[in-house]
């Protein structure tokens, strides 16, 4: 059901019919889907949409801290390499944008400990966002993020379907981060 309400999310009458297509292929039969827990931010609805769209600011002030391996190389007004320094590295592009609505489409592969060949795959990202005004006037964002992840090799599959717990909980924290 939350993956039905995730996909009713995409506004697929405003999109491309190549950029529907690659949305389609991954939305219609994921490998794994997941709806993180809502997460709400203290933040000016300008600022955060410019760190939406332009995540390398965010990841260079991580790495002048020391607390990422995170790198995000922009490649276009819309597209940037980003790699997690732990065998995940993808070509990511935000393909439909409004304050409310972040649609990412990201195509990109895994080599790491955990699968023993390069496992290819693509994931779209649907990331709803609702602001408020709390009693003292400061703008709170609420996010909820839908993660739709199809991998192409059958055993990656099925290897990701049990490590689905994992996989989640390390997605939760990392959204929440």
């Amino acid at each position: 059901e939350a993956r039905d309400i995730a996909r009713s999310l995409i506004p697929f009458d405003q999109l491309t019919p190549p950029t529907q297509e690659r949305l389609w292929s991954v939305v219609d039969r994921p490998t794994i889907h997941r709806r993180l827990p809502v997460q709400v931010i203290g933040c000016d609805p300008d600022l955060y949409v410019f760190f939406l769209r332009h995540p390398e600011v965010v990841v260079n002030m991580w790495q002048l801290m020391g607390i990422t391996s995170l790198s995000v190389r922009r490649t276009g007004a819309y597209a940037f390499d980003a790699r997690d320094g732990i065998g995940t590295q993808a070509k990511v592009e935000l393909v439909y944008g409004t304050p409310e609505t972040h649609i990412f489409f990201a195509d990109g592969a895994y080599e790491g400990p955990l699968l023993k060949r390069k496992t290819p795959g693509r994931c779209v990202m649907v990331l709803k966002s609702e602001y408020i005004q709390d009693a003292r006037e400061r703008t709170k964002v609420t996010n909820q993020l839908d993660a739709f992840l199809q991998l192409d090799q059958t055993g990656a599959e099925v290897v990701a379907r049990t490590l689905q717990p994992l996989i989640g909980k390390t997605a939760d924290h990392n959204f929440g981060e």
